[in-house]
């Protein structure tokens, strides 16, 4: 069965929530447009009209994503990539493969859209304060292994070297949800991460004390120009840490985002790890360690598995990449093994 994102995905309670209109049909795009890059004016999160928390729609410049509250309490995710683009509409494609006809997007204004297809339309408002702290539908346990040349016990966080707002610490794995080969609207990270915050004094923590969460692909409230700025926002739920020699394990759960629903071994991944260290300090403080700062001299250091874009997730075997092989000399970042697990 054909599915189409307004009248099938979002299902009926929005049609009965807001209902059709005469507006012309529009199941194809007029023959005067010319493909181009969805315009910046739509991109970002809106919700539906008649139904504020219970459906939301995330647009972006190459796929969206739709979310609709459930009967049994929880957020199930459809992300769609764009067949092709129109500038104010689009054709696109569900990641089950089915189609959409031709929808056409009108900005009211600044916080109005309206989306039509096959003559029905729906209204939605400018969400600022998207925020994806709701279950997803589904119970699975994720678990993924990141073996690692060498990982010490503590690491230093808020070095007085590093600015403000800096990423110092990010290691964890990449999810193509949407299978588009980039990172897009619809796309997850799970993931530590660590970011120097301003007045934040210089301190030692145990990998097991820094925070894992899920993150997906939005845009910033405040673009300048017509790219849109790519930002990660988390869930508010966390998964869980343990460092067992030099193996770090990040367990997480399907519902700690609707779009997790989606993960399968046909899911293209990348495992990634970066350490941004600058001004390495030459004394040896971390006791036991081979590798530390006293061997490094740049600021960056980072790798991928795979080295560029992205493989399909394999749960019957460990995945391995050389040693050796990362930017920058520290190990702490150098990739020997990624294992996932969907139990």
């Amino acid at each position: 069965m054909k599915r189409t994102f307004i009248l099938t995905a979002m299902a009926a309670v929005l049609l009965s929530a807001c209902g059709g209109s005469d507006s012309k049909d529009t199941s194809v795009p007029p023959i005067d447009k010319e493909a181009a890059p969805l315009e910046s004016q739509y991109l970002g999160q809106w919700y539906l009209a008649d139904s504020p928390g219970e459906a939301f729609i995330s647009l972006g410049k190459e796929a969206m994503v739709l979310y609709q509250w459930t009967e049994t309490g929880c957020f199930q995710a459809d992300p769609y990539t764009y067949l092709q683009s129109y500038g104010d509409g689009f054709n696109a494609r569900h990641i089950d493969g089915s189609d959409t006809t031709y929808s056409a997007l009108e900005l009211i204004d600044e916080n109005t859209l309206e989306i039509t297809q096959e003559g029905e339309t729906l209204q939605f408002w400018k969400d600022e304060q998207f925020y994806m702290d709701t279950e997803g539908c589904d119970n699975k346990t994720i678990t993924v292994q990141l073996e690692l040349a060498e990982i010490p016990r503590q690491l230093k966080i808020n070095r007085a070297a590093t600015d403000d707002h800096y990423v110092e610490l990010r290691m964890g794995l990449e999810l193509d949800i949407n299978h588009d080969g980039m990172a897009s609207v619809g796309d997850l990270d799970m993931l530590i991460q660590h970011v120097k915050r301003p007045d934040n004094a210089e301190a030692f923590i145990d990998y097991e004390d820094l925070a894992a969460h899920v993150w997906h692909i939005g845009f910033s409230l405040f673009r300048d120009g017509d790219e849109p700025v790519k930002v990660i926002t988390r869930s508010r739920f966390e998964g869980s840490i343990e460092l067992t020699g030099n193996t770090l394990t990040l367990t997480f759960n399907q519902q700690h985002h609707p779009l997790l629903s989606w993960l399968d071994e046909q899911t293209p991944i990348r495992a990634s790890t970066m350490l941004y260290y600058p001004e390495p300090q030459t004394e040896s403080v971390w006791n036991g360690a081979i590798d530390g700062p006293w061997n490094w001299s740049s600021d960056l250091h980072h790798d991928n598995l795979p080295d560029e874009g992205y493989q399909a997730i394999d749960y019957l075997r460990t995945q391995r990449d050389p040693e050796g092989d990362q930017e920058g000399e520290s190990r702490w970042v150098d990739i020997l093994a990624v294992d996932v697990r969907l139990d």
